[in-house]
Protein backbone atom coordinates (compact mmCIF):
# COMPACT_ATOMS: atom_id res chain seq x y z
CA UNK A 1 0.00 0.00 0.00
CA UNK A 2 1.49 3.46 -0.98
CA UNK A 3 2.06 5.87 1.83
CA UNK A 4 0.07 8.68 1.74
CA UNK A 5 2.31 11.98 0.32
CA UNK A 6 2.14 14.08 3.53
CA UNK A 7 3.38 10.91 5.50
CA UNK A 8 6.06 10.29 3.88
CA UNK A 9 7.15 13.89 3.10
CA UNK A 10 7.26 14.20 7.50
CA UNK A 11 8.89 11.45 8.05
CA UNK A 12 11.31 12.06 5.13
CA UNK A 13 11.70 15.55 6.73
CA UNK A 14 12.26 14.16 10.19
CA UNK A 15 15.03 11.76 8.56
CA UNK A 16 16.91 14.80 6.99
CA UNK A 17 16.67 16.64 10.12
CA UNK A 18 18.22 13.86 12.36
CA UNK A 19 20.84 13.55 9.85
CA UNK A 20 21.79 17.05 10.32
CA UNK A 21 21.90 17.61 13.78
CA UNK A 22 23.00 13.84 14.48
CA UNK A 23 26.65 14.77 14.93
CA UNK A 24 27.03 17.33 17.72
CA UNK A 25 23.89 16.20 19.16
CA UNK A 26 25.71 12.94 20.44
CA UNK A 27 27.78 15.72 23.00
CA UNK A 28 24.92 16.50 24.45
CA UNK A 29 22.92 13.76 24.89
CA UNK A 30 23.25 10.85 22.75
CA UNK A 31 26.66 8.97 23.30
CA UNK A 32 26.13 6.36 21.00
CA UNK A 33 26.49 5.21 17.54
CA UNK A 34 29.31 7.68 16.47
CA UNK A 35 29.78 5.97 12.89
CA UNK A 36 25.83 7.28 12.25
CA UNK A 37 24.44 3.74 11.41
CA UNK A 38 21.35 4.72 12.76
CA UNK A 39 20.98 8.01 10.13
CA UNK A 40 22.68 5.48 7.54
CA UNK A 41 19.96 3.28 7.80
CA UNK A 42 17.02 5.94 7.92
CA UNK A 43 18.53 7.81 4.92
CA UNK A 44 18.51 4.72 2.48
CA UNK A 45 14.54 4.22 3.86
CA UNK A 46 14.38 7.56 2.91
CA UNK A 47 15.67 7.15 -0.68
CA UNK A 48 13.09 3.90 -1.23
CA UNK A 49 10.39 5.56 0.06
CA UNK A 50 10.45 8.70 -2.67
CA UNK A 51 11.95 6.27 -5.05
CA UNK A 52 9.06 7.33 -7.49
CA UNK A 53 9.97 10.81 -7.15
CA UNK A 54 13.53 10.06 -7.35
CA UNK A 55 13.40 7.96 -10.37
CA UNK A 56 11.10 11.19 -11.98
CA UNK A 57 13.25 14.02 -10.82
CA UNK A 58 16.61 13.11 -10.72
CA UNK A 59 17.19 10.15 -13.01
CA UNK A 60 18.40 13.11 -15.50
CA UNK A 61 21.07 15.47 -16.13
CA UNK A 62 22.87 16.40 -13.94
CA UNK A 63 22.34 14.97 -11.22
CA UNK A 64 22.51 11.76 -12.91
CA UNK A 65 26.09 12.39 -13.39
CA UNK A 66 26.71 12.51 -9.63
CA UNK A 67 24.67 9.34 -8.92
CA UNK A 68 26.79 7.39 -11.63
CA UNK A 69 30.52 9.02 -9.83
CA UNK A 70 29.18 7.69 -6.18
CA UNK A 71 29.11 4.10 -7.50
CA UNK A 72 32.45 4.62 -9.67
CA UNK A 73 33.84 5.99 -6.47
CA UNK A 74 33.23 3.35 -4.43
CA UNK A 75 34.10 0.92 -6.71
CA UNK A 76 37.59 3.07 -7.51
CA UNK A 77 37.86 2.58 -3.49
CA UNK A 78 37.47 -1.06 -3.52
CA UNK A 79 39.86 -1.71 -6.26
CA UNK A 80 42.81 0.29 -4.44
CA UNK A 81 41.73 -0.86 -1.15
CA UNK A 82 40.62 2.08 0.41
CA UNK A 83 38.63 0.78 3.37
CA UNK A 84 41.58 0.42 5.52
CA UNK A 85 42.20 3.50 5.46
CA UNK A 86 39.15 4.66 7.25
CA UNK A 87 38.80 1.74 9.99
CA UNK A 88 39.98 -1.93 10.64
CA UNK A 89 37.93 -4.67 8.86
CA UNK A 90 34.14 -4.85 8.28
CA UNK A 91 34.23 -0.66 9.54
CA UNK A 92 36.19 0.29 6.82
CA UNK A 93 33.92 -1.04 4.30
CA UNK A 94 31.03 0.59 6.23
CA UNK A 95 32.34 4.00 6.52
CA UNK A 96 34.34 4.82 3.30
CA UNK A 97 30.14 3.66 1.94
CA UNK A 98 28.86 5.94 4.82
CA UNK A 99 31.03 8.91 3.31
CA UNK A 100 30.55 8.44 -0.22
CA UNK A 101 26.63 7.78 0.03
CA UNK A 102 25.62 9.77 2.90
CA UNK A 103 25.55 13.31 1.30
CA UNK A 104 24.16 12.46 -1.96
CA UNK A 105 21.23 10.14 -0.35
CA UNK A 106 20.26 13.85 1.39
CA UNK A 107 20.39 15.27 -1.99
CA UNK A 108 18.00 13.28 -3.30
CA UNK A 109 15.81 13.18 -0.67
CA UNK A 110 15.94 17.28 -0.25
CA UNK A 111 14.67 17.11 -4.23
CA UNK A 112 11.82 15.24 -3.16
CA UNK A 113 11.06 17.69 -0.15
CA UNK A 114 11.39 21.03 -1.88
CA UNK A 115 9.11 19.71 -5.29
CA UNK A 116 6.33 18.94 -2.60
CA UNK A 117 6.59 22.16 -0.15
CA UNK A 118 9.58 24.46 -0.44
CA UNK A 119 9.22 27.01 2.22
CA UNK A 120 8.50 24.53 5.55
CA UNK A 121 11.54 22.71 4.16
CA UNK A 122 13.62 25.44 4.30
CA UNK A 123 12.60 26.23 7.38
CA UNK A 124 13.22 23.03 8.99
CA UNK A 125 16.71 22.51 7.24
CA UNK A 126 17.62 26.25 8.37
CA UNK A 127 16.48 25.02 12.19
CA UNK A 128 18.65 22.07 12.14
CA UNK A 129 21.98 23.97 10.92
CA UNK A 130 21.14 26.41 13.35
CA UNK A 131 21.21 23.79 16.19
CA UNK A 132 24.38 22.11 14.15
CA UNK A 133 26.11 25.01 14.66
CA UNK A 134 25.02 26.65 18.04
CA UNK A 135 25.88 23.24 19.64
CA UNK A 136 28.95 22.98 18.18
CA UNK A 137 29.80 26.69 18.96
CA UNK A 138 28.52 26.29 22.89
CA UNK A 139 30.31 23.42 23.39
CA UNK A 140 33.43 23.67 21.23
CA UNK A 141 33.10 20.33 19.55
CA UNK A 142 33.42 22.59 16.29
CA UNK A 143 36.14 24.60 17.10
CA UNK A 144 39.70 23.72 16.14
CA UNK A 145 41.81 26.54 17.80
CA UNK A 146 40.56 27.00 20.90
CA UNK A 147 42.85 24.78 23.64
CA UNK A 148 40.39 24.86 26.31
CA UNK A 149 38.19 22.30 24.55
CA UNK A 150 39.45 19.22 24.64
CA UNK A 151 36.96 16.85 22.27
CA UNK A 152 35.60 17.63 18.78
CA UNK A 153 32.67 15.67 16.90
CA UNK A 154 32.62 18.36 14.24
CA UNK A 155 36.06 20.01 12.51
CA UNK A 156 35.97 23.74 12.05
CA UNK A 157 35.37 23.28 8.24
CA UNK A 158 32.68 20.55 8.58
CA UNK A 159 30.66 23.63 10.69
CA UNK A 160 31.59 26.07 8.14
CA UNK A 161 29.75 24.72 5.60
CA UNK A 162 26.82 24.09 7.24
CA UNK A 163 27.28 27.83 8.22
CA UNK A 164 27.00 28.75 5.13
CA UNK A 165 24.48 26.63 3.84
CA UNK A 166 22.24 28.16 6.85
CA UNK A 167 23.31 31.94 5.81
CA UNK A 168 22.15 30.79 2.53
CA UNK A 169 19.11 29.20 3.34
CA UNK A 170 18.10 32.40 5.77
CA UNK A 171 18.22 34.78 3.11
CA UNK A 172 16.12 32.96 1.07
CA UNK A 173 13.34 32.35 3.68
CA UNK A 174 14.05 36.69 4.32
CA UNK A 175 13.19 37.64 0.33
CA UNK A 176 10.65 34.98 0.38
CA UNK A 177 9.18 36.86 3.09
CA UNK A 178 9.15 33.97 5.51
CA UNK A 179 11.38 35.51 8.60
CA UNK A 180 11.22 39.14 9.86
CA UNK A 181 14.28 41.72 9.21
CA UNK A 182 14.90 41.22 12.97
CA UNK A 183 14.77 37.67 13.29
CA UNK A 184 16.97 37.30 9.99
CA UNK A 185 19.92 39.85 11.40
CA UNK A 186 19.59 37.39 14.47
CA UNK A 187 20.23 34.14 12.58
CA UNK A 188 23.06 35.97 10.41
CA UNK A 189 24.69 37.29 13.55
CA UNK A 190 25.08 33.54 14.94
CA UNK A 191 26.12 32.26 11.33
CA UNK A 192 28.83 35.09 11.49
CA UNK A 193 29.92 34.73 14.86
CA UNK A 194 30.25 30.85 14.06
CA UNK A 195 32.49 31.76 11.51
CA UNK A 196 34.77 34.10 13.50
CA UNK A 197 34.62 31.57 16.04
CA UNK A 198 36.32 28.49 14.22
CA UNK A 199 38.67 30.95 12.55
CA UNK A 200 37.85 28.67 9.28
CA UNK A 201 39.41 30.95 6.15
CA UNK A 202 37.00 29.27 3.68
CA UNK A 203 33.78 29.70 5.36
CA UNK A 204 34.85 33.37 5.93
CA UNK A 205 35.35 33.51 2.02
CA UNK A 206 32.45 31.46 1.15
CA UNK A 207 30.23 33.95 3.56
CA UNK A 208 31.65 36.95 1.60
CA UNK A 209 30.58 35.43 -1.76
CA UNK A 210 27.07 34.73 -0.53
CA UNK A 211 26.08 37.92 0.85
CA UNK A 212 28.23 40.01 -2.09
CA UNK A 213 26.41 37.77 -4.97
CA UNK A 214 23.23 38.01 -3.16
CA UNK A 215 22.81 41.60 -2.87
CA UNK A 216 24.08 42.09 -6.55
CA UNK A 217 21.54 39.96 -7.67
CA UNK A 218 18.88 40.87 -5.87
CA UNK A 219 18.65 44.55 -5.71
CA UNK A 220 16.45 46.88 -7.63
CA UNK A 221 17.73 48.89 -10.91
CA UNK A 222 17.85 52.46 -10.03
CA UNK A 223 16.11 52.30 -6.65
CA UNK A 224 17.57 54.95 -4.19
CA UNK A 225 16.85 52.61 -1.43
CA UNK A 226 19.01 49.97 -3.09
CA UNK A 227 22.24 52.23 -3.29
CA UNK A 228 21.78 53.42 0.17
CA UNK A 229 21.22 49.83 1.38
CA UNK A 230 24.63 48.53 -0.74
CA UNK A 231 26.25 52.26 1.11
CA UNK A 232 25.84 51.16 4.83
CA UNK A 233 26.40 47.38 4.03
CA UNK A 234 30.54 48.39 2.41
CA UNK A 235 30.73 50.43 5.11
CA UNK A 236 29.51 48.26 7.75
CA UNK A 237 31.30 44.76 6.08
CA UNK A 238 34.50 47.54 6.31
CA UNK A 239 34.68 47.79 9.70
CA UNK A 240 33.45 44.10 10.45
CA UNK A 241 36.73 43.19 8.31
CA UNK A 242 38.91 45.51 10.30
CA UNK A 243 37.79 44.20 13.60
CA UNK A 244 38.57 40.28 12.02
CA UNK A 245 41.78 41.21 11.17
CA UNK A 246 43.26 43.18 14.03
CA UNK A 247 41.06 41.28 16.94
CA UNK A 248 40.35 37.44 15.60
CA UNK A 249 42.38 34.08 15.14
CA UNK A 250 40.37 34.00 11.76
CA UNK A 251 42.29 37.36 11.31
CA UNK A 252 45.74 35.72 11.78
CA UNK A 253 45.27 32.71 9.77
CA UNK A 254 44.24 35.46 7.15
CA UNK A 255 47.34 37.07 7.48
CA UNK A 256 48.87 34.47 7.38
CA UNK A 257 48.03 32.72 4.83
CA UNK A 258 50.36 33.98 1.60
CA UNK A 259 53.48 33.40 3.86
CA UNK A 260 52.42 30.03 5.70
CA UNK A 261 55.02 28.34 3.51
CA UNK A 262 58.42 30.32 4.27
CA UNK A 263 61.03 28.26 5.32
CA UNK A 264 59.05 24.95 5.09
CA UNK A 265 60.62 21.99 3.40
CA UNK A 266 57.59 21.80 0.98
CA UNK A 267 57.48 25.50 -0.58
CA UNK A 268 57.24 25.07 -3.94
CA UNK A 269 59.01 28.66 -5.09
CA UNK A 270 55.89 29.06 -7.26
CA UNK A 271 52.30 31.03 -7.19
CA UNK A 272 50.73 28.16 -5.30
CA UNK A 273 53.12 29.07 -1.89
CA UNK A 274 50.86 32.04 -1.80
CA UNK A 275 47.83 29.77 -1.32
CA UNK A 276 49.50 27.95 1.96
CA UNK A 277 49.64 24.31 2.25
CA UNK A 278 46.25 23.89 0.36
CA UNK A 279 47.67 25.27 -2.80
CA UNK A 280 51.24 23.16 -2.01
CA UNK A 281 49.10 20.18 -2.73
CA UNK A 282 47.91 21.03 -6.42
CA UNK A 283 51.61 21.27 -7.13
CA UNK A 284 52.81 17.99 -5.36
CA UNK A 285 49.46 16.40 -6.97
CA UNK A 286 49.97 16.98 -10.58
CA UNK A 287 52.80 14.35 -11.56
CA UNK A 288 50.44 11.55 -9.15
CA UNK A 289 48.07 12.74 -12.14
CA UNK A 290 49.88 12.16 -14.99
CA UNK A 291 51.55 8.91 -13.58
CA UNK A 292 47.75 7.83 -13.02
CA UNK A 293 45.84 9.82 -15.81
CA UNK A 294 42.45 7.82 -16.17
CA UNK A 295 41.37 6.27 -12.77
CA UNK A 296 43.61 7.97 -10.68
CA UNK A 297 45.75 6.65 -7.22
CA UNK A 298 42.74 5.62 -5.36
CA UNK A 299 39.66 6.52 -3.80
CA UNK A 300 40.56 8.79 -0.37
CA UNK A 301 44.54 7.51 -0.99
CA UNK A 302 46.06 11.12 -1.47
CA UNK A 303 47.62 10.77 2.29
CA UNK A 304 49.66 7.63 1.58
CA UNK A 305 51.16 9.46 -1.28
CA UNK A 306 51.22 13.49 -0.23
CA UNK A 307 54.85 14.47 0.72
CA UNK A 308 52.61 16.87 3.78
CA UNK A 309 51.32 13.26 5.12
CA UNK A 310 47.78 15.23 4.76
CA UNK A 311 44.38 13.98 2.85
CA UNK A 312 43.09 16.37 -0.10
CA UNK A 313 41.95 19.08 0.99
CA UNK A 314 40.46 19.66 -2.35
CA UNK A 315 37.17 18.23 -3.78
CA UNK A 316 38.61 18.85 -7.09
CA UNK A 317 41.66 16.98 -5.66
CA UNK A 318 39.54 13.87 -4.95
CA UNK A 319 38.22 13.57 -8.23
CA UNK A 320 41.42 14.40 -10.29
CA UNK A 321 44.39 13.24 -8.66
CA UNK A 322 42.76 10.10 -6.49
CA UNK A 323 39.75 9.48 -8.96
CA UNK A 324 41.25 10.18 -12.22
CA UNK A 325 39.60 11.80 -15.28
CA UNK A 326 36.60 9.37 -15.21
CA UNK A 327 35.35 11.51 -12.33
CA UNK A 328 36.37 14.25 -12.67
CA UNK A 329 34.36 14.51 -16.55
CA UNK A 330 31.46 13.11 -14.41
CA UNK A 331 31.69 15.91 -11.37
CA UNK A 332 32.43 18.75 -13.65
CA UNK A 333 29.36 18.05 -15.74
CA UNK A 334 27.16 17.87 -12.71
CA UNK A 335 28.57 20.85 -10.55
CA UNK A 336 28.12 23.08 -13.90
CA UNK A 337 25.01 21.76 -14.66
CA UNK A 338 23.18 22.80 -12.16
CA UNK A 339 24.91 26.37 -12.33
CA UNK A 340 23.70 26.35 -16.31
CA UNK A 341 20.50 25.41 -15.38
CA UNK A 342 19.98 28.04 -12.62
CA UNK A 343 21.08 30.67 -14.53
CA UNK A 344 19.13 29.52 -17.46
CA UNK A 345 15.70 29.36 -15.49
CA UNK A 346 16.72 33.27 -13.85
CA UNK A 347 16.91 34.61 -17.56
CA UNK A 348 14.19 32.57 -19.27
CA UNK A 349 11.95 33.69 -15.89
CA UNK A 350 12.39 36.84 -14.22
CA UNK A 351 9.22 37.15 -12.96
CA UNK A 352 8.54 33.75 -11.69
CA UNK A 353 7.62 34.01 -7.72
CA UNK A 354 11.16 31.38 -7.35
CA UNK A 355 13.20 33.36 -9.88
CA UNK A 356 14.36 35.53 -6.24
CA UNK A 357 15.17 32.42 -4.94
CA UNK A 358 17.08 30.96 -7.98
CA UNK A 359 19.64 33.89 -7.73
CA UNK A 360 20.42 33.11 -4.06
CA UNK A 361 21.39 29.56 -4.77
CA UNK A 362 23.67 31.33 -7.68
CA UNK A 363 25.42 33.14 -5.12
CA UNK A 364 25.86 29.93 -2.53
CA UNK A 365 27.09 27.80 -5.68
CA UNK A 366 29.62 30.13 -6.41
CA UNK A 367 30.61 29.57 -2.88
CA UNK A 368 30.70 26.12 -3.12
CA UNK A 369 32.74 26.46 -6.47
CA UNK A 370 35.08 28.34 -4.51
CA UNK A 371 35.41 26.09 -1.32
CA UNK A 372 35.92 23.43 -3.47
CA UNK A 373 39.80 24.28 -4.25
CA UNK A 374 40.27 24.28 -0.72
CA UNK A 375 38.15 21.30 0.87
CA UNK A 376 36.59 17.77 0.08
CA UNK A 377 32.38 18.07 0.01
CA UNK A 378 31.97 15.04 -1.10
CA UNK A 379 30.37 14.12 2.27
CA UNK A 380 29.00 17.67 3.12
CA UNK A 381 25.56 17.35 3.99
CA UNK A 382 25.19 21.35 3.91
CA UNK A 383 26.57 21.29 0.43
CA UNK A 384 24.14 18.29 -0.53
CA UNK A 385 21.27 19.92 0.80
CA UNK A 386 22.00 23.03 -1.89
CA UNK A 387 22.62 20.76 -4.47
CA UNK A 388 19.37 19.46 -3.98
CA UNK A 389 17.58 22.40 -3.52
CA UNK A 390 19.08 23.97 -6.72
CA UNK A 391 17.81 21.25 -8.69
CA UNK A 392 14.50 21.36 -7.29
CA UNK A 393 14.04 24.85 -8.04
CA UNK A 394 15.32 25.06 -11.59
CA UNK A 395 12.36 22.47 -12.30
CA UNK A 396 10.32 24.90 -11.26
CA UNK A 397 11.57 27.51 -13.26
CA UNK A 398 11.98 25.23 -16.56
CA UNK A 399 9.87 22.54 -16.83
CA UNK A 400 7.13 24.18 -14.05
CA UNK A 401 7.33 20.78 -12.27
CA UNK A 402 5.22 21.81 -8.95
CA UNK A 403 3.02 19.92 -6.81
CA UNK A 404 -0.71 20.27 -7.35
CA UNK A 405 -1.53 20.31 -3.51
CA UNK A 406 0.70 23.30 -3.31
CA UNK A 407 2.24 24.76 -5.93
CA UNK A 408 4.22 27.93 -4.46
CA UNK A 409 4.13 26.88 -0.69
Amino acid sequence: MALKKSFKYNITLFIVFLSIIWLPLQKIWIEIDGAGRLVFTLCIVGVLINMEEIVQLCFRRPISYYLVLTLYMLVNGLVFNSPPLFGNGSMGYYVMAYHIFIAPMIMLMTVSLIHYKVDRTVNVLLVATMIFVIISIVTGTGNIYDEQFESVVANGNEVALIVVTGFALAIIQFIRKKLSKAIFLMVAAVFIYAIIKIGTRMGFGMLIIVTVVSVLTLRKQRDFKTYVFLAVLIVAGYFLVDFIMDETVLGERLSNTTSQMEGSRFATGTVFDNFGDRGVQYYLSWPYFVQHPFFGIGFHQWIKYSPTSLVSHSEYMVQYVECGAVAFFLYMPFLIGLVVRLVKGIRINPDHPETKTAKVLFAAMLAVIFGNFVLWTYDSKGVFIIYGIVHAITLKLLEGKCTTLNPLA
